[in-house]
């Protein structure tokens, strides 16, 4: 049985939060029980807007797109109306506000970085160094700014990151694949 180190900050990149809140998504199971372990360990989380807004597009894209989630949950959410129907459209998206809120109260200090001009401008030579878009630079420019020692994602476009250093959680599948 694998088990997570236990830190004391770590900045959490969107695709853990995205993992831990959609079982039947890829890594699920993997973020949830690092979710878990932080809670326990009382881990300091560190995000940024950027997870927000990236979560707004994530959340979006499971409920267009018909191979990213459960059968089940399309069908309980009538996401198939998504185009036609704003009430879908509303119903889901307060949903997934509702569980990103929760999962962030599930731990003792969460620290929300503000993004200045200065976190913009690092993100901007992140992209540049390391090839990333312009949404995970900030998430890295943010986690850089303040210091966090570990960024936690399921992104492998972040292998390239040396600084924070990057805690890649996957399902067991996932990393055999």
């Amino acid at each position: 049985m694998r088990t997570d180190p236990a830190f004391t900050q770590v900045y959490l990149d969107t695709s853990i939060a995205v993992g831990a809140l959609h079982p039947g998504t890829p890594n699920a199971t993997a973020c949830t029980s690092f979710v878990r372990s932080l809670a326990r360990n009382r881990t300091r989380i560190y995000i940024s807007l950027a997870l927000r807004l990236d979560f707004g597009r994530a959340v979006r894209r499971l409920a267009t797109n018909a191979d990213k989630l459960p059968i089940e949950f399309r069908q309980a959410y009538t996401l198939d109306q998504w185009v036609t129907n704003p009430l879908v459209r509303h119903r889901w998206l307060n949903r997934e506000l509702k569980l990103l809120d929760e999962l962030l109260a599930q731990f003792t200090v969460v620290t929300e970085i503000p993004l200045t001009e200065d976190i913009w401008r690092l993100s901007i030579e992140i992209m540049g160094a390391d090839g990333l878009d312009a949404t995970d630079a900030l998430h890295v420019a943010a986690a850089r700014s303040e210091g966090i020692p570990v960024f936690a994602t399921c992104d492998r476009d972040f292998r390239r990151i040396t600084t924070p250093h990057v805690h890649f959680v996957q399902d067991v599948r996932e990393v055999d694949e």
